[in-house]
């Protein structure tokens, strides 16, 4: 799209919503409708088209690049928590072990007994 230089054209003088009336119905036109128009209607709804086309390209692989790389980043994210969880796992094993463990031992140890006056204890 670029290669054919529509944005090289000087259009200064033609209004924005002139440009956006000649580039809709460019769009939606058959190409022999556009070849039946006058020679001045006809160069100046193909110029406006192709300018719309241009930047909807350059839109639509910007938006194509933006999904691309927060698809990749978000990928590569992923896989490195997944790594770094993985690295983890045999230390939460081993002190899930001795937490496991140490509620053993408080959960079998009886109660100490109460003795009268000491307060506290």
């Amino acid at each position: 799209m670029r290669a054919l230089q529509a944005g090289a054209v000087d259009l200064w003088r033609v209004p924005p919503v002139k440009l956006a009336e000649l580039a809709r119905y460019g769009m939606s036109a058959h190409a022999s409708t556009l070849r039946r128009l006058t020679e001045p209607r006809r160069t100046a709804t193909v110029l406006a088209t192709v300018r719309h086309l241009e930047n909807s390209s350059v839109d639509d692989a910007l938006t194509l690049f933006e999904v691309l790389m927060a698809t990749e980043l978000l990928a590569r994210a992923e896989r490195a928590e997944d790594k770094a969880r993985l690295v983890r796992l045999p230390r939460l094993r081993k002190a899930a072990a001795t937490v496991a463990s140490a509620l053993s031992v408080l959960m079998d140890t009886p109660p100490a007994p109460h003795r009268p006056g000491r307060p506290g204890r």
